[in-house]
């Protein structure tokens, strides 16, 4: 594991307002208070959220055979009802509990078997129990995805998966069994760690280079990442599901700019660069919650990661400062190719900024393994050092 860490004192610079607009398209039913009439289930069998679907409503060959995974329950972030996502085994392989705004499909036994999936496609016309369709019509592009979870597991490092895949509304289906082209962005995170307090999570959209125009959101949850893994004990509670747009979620941003202290964790100890002048754009959203933007940010000489963005962060304002204290939030490199290099980032933050002044320290971890050792290896191939497990050393 590689780390660098920027501790900044910052100084501010302008205060801009940012108009916003209401009536985004968004997601239907994403507190789960709606949980249809369900008139054609016996009383004793399941129902379903409204607008979204489990195996109950399932299509496939073992559909039948997939038990029940998905209830109601009074355990909620907000409103009276969140989503419980159960996992159980069935003929001795593990089934995860999943919810999704398109339509499940158990094709096969085999729990890793993409005849396994979630599917969307506006071509057809099935209806549900409460004769809506299959899938959840969106006509915009979100900036990012927020959820609040709840998450238990009998199995050491079992993660619960989310995933957002926005289409032009033809077939698509996840996990994929081929190539598909009609992506227009995707939102995923498969490590929903285990969690005993309603825990909010964020994470932004990534859109193809396309002129499809997007059509519909195929939205699923699971209570493990991996097809079949787990336990079998996994819970997973949902609630209060929203998409998050720029235009709508930035209200008022404050720039602060000053001599950046950045300390790179190598192997002989600590290496300090000091940046002379560096920007720090803090926004705040109309939901309440944080922005923060490191304006064109170069880790190490030729490394330029372009803006580094943390957005959806929570803060408590006592007096004139406000504090955040945040483990673990994604965040997004604005440079495409060291953003595909280095994987998923996610940092943790500890900040105190008033209307002049910041001060924040910023714990920014990259894993380096696999084909991103290979990736630094062609980088640096006259400072490199072999990799060994999830560490990379450079002089």
């Amino acid at each position: 594991m590689k780390k660098f860490f920027t501790l900044i004192s910052l100084v501010m610079l302008s205060l801009a307002a940012l108009a916003g607009t209401d009536n985004q398209p968004n997601i239907q039913n994403g507190g789960f208070e709606d949980w249809g009439v369900d008139k054609d289930a016996p009383a004793s069998q399941a129902v379903e959220p409204r607008y979204w679907h489990s195996f109950t409503s399932a299509s496939g060959t073992w559909a039948s055979l997939a038990g029940e995974h998905c209830f109601k329950s009074t355990d909620a972030h907000s409103g009276n009802y969140s989503v419980k996502l159960q996992a159980t085994s069935v003929w001795g392989q593990i089934a995860n509990g999943t919810v999704t705004t398109g339509r499940l499909n158990a094709g096969s036994i085999k729990a890793d078997d993409p005849a396994n999936h979630s599917e969307v496609d506006m071509t057809k016309t099935e209806t549900d129990r409460n004769e809506d369709p299959y899938y959840q019509v969106l006509e915009a592009r979100p900036d990012s995805i927020a959820f609040w979870v709840k998450f238990s597991t009998g199995k050491a490092g079992t993660l619960a998966n989310m995933s957002a895949y926005i289409t032009d509304g033809t077939y698509y289906q996840a996990p994929e069994d081929k190539t598909y082209n009609n992506k227009v962005g995707w939102a995923e995170y498969p490590s929903i760690a285990a969690c005993s307090e309603w825990t909010r999570i964020s994470v932004p959209f990534t859109y193809a280079e396309t002129n499809l125009a997007p059509k519909a959101i195929m939205l699923t949850f699971s209570t493990c990442a991996t097809p079949g893994g787990g336990k079998g004990d996994e819970v997973l509670l949902v609630d209060d599901v929203e998409l998050i747009y720029k235009s709508s979620a930035e209200e008022t941003g404050t720039s602060y700019t000053d001599e950046l202290v950045v300390k790179i964790n190598i192997s002989e100890g600590t290496e300090t660069k000091v940046i002379p002048s560096s920007t720090i754009n803090i926004n705040k959203n109309t939901d309440g919650t944080y922005k923060l933007s490191i304006k064109d940010f170069v880790l190490a000489p030729g490394i330029e990661l372009g803006d580094v963005i943390a957005d959806n962060l929570t803060g408590v304002t006592e007096g004139e400062y406000t504090t955040i204290k945040m483990n673990q939030v994604p965040v997004v490199i604005g440079n495409e190719t060291y953003a595909a290099a280095l994987g998923d980032l996610k940092i943790n933050l500890d900040a105190k900024f008033t209307a002049d002044k910041l001060y924040a320290l910023i714990d920014l971890d990259v894993s380096q393994s696999g084909s991103q050792c290979d990736f630094w290896q062609s980088l640096y191939r006259d400072r490199y050092r072999p990799c060994f497990s999830e560490k990379l050393f450079w002089d």
